[in-house]
């Protein structure tokens, strides 16, 4: 049965089994799967795990970049990119700090090219973001709180590959953790998403997959509001914080250095330790609101 799960400092949905990472911190040496270079008949399709991440931007640098060279302020960035011919996160750093990006995006893209990194994972991004050129292949524009949401993300990313030799499905599904100012929750992630479209998630996991949300108070009130239609479908668990590793994204931002990720992207590394967190007292208060 598909698990859902929370990242925070002690609430999750339960865990599931699956292959363990093993590639290491940012920067080293990647583990590539193995493919017969003489079947070059059809495509030869992923290996990598496919990770759903809500609310966050998927920026596209090459017309991120484009763009700023269009009024002549990239300079050796452009340079650095022509010549490397691939996106990482030293190049996000170096874009943020030439104000090529903001810090927002930056922040987003850095911790999601730290996870694809290890070429176990394939990241796509969803928000209601503006203002970046995004990814066409890798971000998807949509609410995740409205109605059709899913079908949005079938249309897109699971849809074009029903004819090929397995179905995608995502491993994870994972709403982004780190920041989450007071009442931000609330006025953000309504109703609608724990009621409908997250039983509507076990359409596009994987059989063995899991949703993680952050360890708050809206979320525990919504989850206990709507358990009769989600334990079905969910083996709903609680992540202590030792747990925190099988959280693909969570692991995958400690490999990013903590002071450029707190001097340059401007958020502490342990962002969990500030917005996923619930004390005795606001859970007594959420448990008498339901």
């Amino acid at each position: 049965m598909s698990t859902f799960g929370t990242v925070g400092a002690n609430f999750t949905v339960s865990k599931y089994s699956r292959s363990q990472d093993t590639s290491g911190a940012y920067g080293r040496k990647r583990r590539r799967t193995q493919t017969n270079p003489n079947d070059w008949a059809t495509s030869i399709p992923s290996q990598r795990e496919r990770v759903l991440l809500l609310g966050m931007s998927y920026p596209d640098i090459r017309e991120q970049l484009v763009e700023h060279c269009d009024s002549g302020r990239s300079g050796s960035t452009k340079s650095k990119f022509n010549k490397e011919q691939s996106a990482g996160v030293e190049m996000v750093v170096d874009m943020v700090k030439k104000k090529l990006l903001n810090e927002v995006d930056g922040r987003d893209l850095a911790r999601i090219l730290a996870l694809e990194a290890s070429d176990q994972y394939e990241a796509h991004a969803v928000s209601i973001q503006d203002g970046a050129q995004f990814s066409p292949e890798k971000y998807l524009h949509a609410n995740f709180n409205k109605i059709g949401f899913v079908d949005k993300v079938c249309d897109k990313w699971i849809a074009p590959h029903a004819s090929k030799t397995k179905e995608i499905r995502y491993s994870q599904i994972i709403m982004d953790y780190f920041w989450i100012p007071k009442g931000w929750a609330e006025q953000h992630w309504t109703a609608h998403l724990f009621k409908t479209n997250l039983p509507d998630f076990h359409k596009i996991l994987k059989k063995d997959g899991a949703v993680y949300f952050p360890f708050k108070a809206h979320c525990f009130n919504k989850l206990v509001e709507n358990l009769s239609t989600l334990s079905p479908l969910y083996d709903i668990t609680f992540l202590k914080r030792w747990d925190l590793e099988e959280v693909t994204l969570w692991r995958h931002t400690q490999d990013i250095d903590p002071e450029t990720m707190e001097n340059v992207f401007r958020k502490k590394i342990d962002q969990e330790d500030l917005y996923c967190e619930l004390d005795k007292q606001e859970l007594n208060t959420q448990l008498e609101a339901v």
